[in-house]
């Protein structure tokens, strides 16, 4: 988990703070992600297949008047690339306030399984980190530092993206990252770009962003991003263009299990 430890999600074009959801009723709908939604994304180098991520919104629930949404994303390198073995699973709540109540990880290798959690208790303003394997279960860290933020993590990240893209702005972005506290900075724009893929035989009507990662996560991303989500209501991830240590990958929507939804096409 110590090496790359933030999700190709995070790939994925993502970063960023405490912005309440908007309270009209048209933002309102274009807010709701749908239980049951799975997106999965090839991760390329190149014309090389490196891996692929796939993200899944497994509920909605609202516990003592909080609502929040579990997602998981599924974070694996193709088997037929050599010295890369990234088997990882992230879960996210993420609130319907934009940002993370508790986050989990696990990593596995052929040798073990490892997990961490980090717990945001606003109310207390800390957040405990746990750490340590699984078969056989040992934790290894427990321990609590100062929360003076509203943070998001390795996977809400992706979900505040969809939430914020299409309106222009630029957003600080604090996230708490492989046991760090730190921020990414991202540029929102409105402009309407037409988005070619592979799994769609048109252009797709996309909005983008960019922005700098102070951190480093999956495959060594850092520093400078770019991502295309789509103009519509669901506004999702479609392309994103990243730097990493070897040089620059690409990930692109390869198939998706959505109602009803078909990516916009460009006009």
């Amino acid at each position: 988990m110590n090496k790359l430890l933030v999700i190709a999600v995070l790939c994925l074009f993502f970063f960023f703070s405490n912005i309440s959801f908007a309270e009209d009723k048209n933002n309102k709908q274009q807010n709701e992600f749908e239980v049951g939604e799975e997106l999965v994304y090839s991760v390329k180098y190149t014309f090389i297949k490196v891996g692929e991520l796939r993200f899944k919104v497994l509920e909605k629930k609202t516990v003592n008047g909080k609502t929040y949404y579990r997602t998981m994303v599924y974070i694996n390198s193709d088997e037929s690339i050599p010295f890369v073995d990234l088997h990882e699973i992230y879960e996210s709540y993420y609130n319907i306030g934009n940002f993370s109540d508790l986050f989990k990880a696990t990593h596995r290798t052929k040798e073990y399984y490892r997990f961490s959690e980090h717990d945001f208790d606003y109310e207390n303003k800390k957040i405990r980190v746990k750490k340590g394997t699984l078969k056989p279960y040992f934790v290894e860290t427990d321990s609590t530092c100062d929360l003076r933020h509203s943070f998001n993590d390795g996977l809400s990240l992706f979900y505040y993206a969809r939430i914020m893209s299409g309106y222009k702005h630029q957003d600080p972005v604090y996230c708490f990252i492989n046991e760090k506290k730190v921020k990414a900075i991202i540029n929102f724009n409105d402009d309407v770009e037409n988005v070619k893929i592979d799994a769609v035989d048109y252009g797709i009507s996309c909005v983008k962003l960019n922005g700098n990662a102070e951190f480093k996560g999956v495959f060594g991303l850092s520093g400078d991003f770019e991502g295309w989500f789509t103009n519509d209501v669901y506004k999702v991830p479609v392309l994103a263009k990243l730097s990493v240590i070897i040089g620059n990958i690409t990930v692109e929507l390869i198939s998706w299990r959505k109602q009803g939804w078909k990516p916009p096409r460009y006009k």
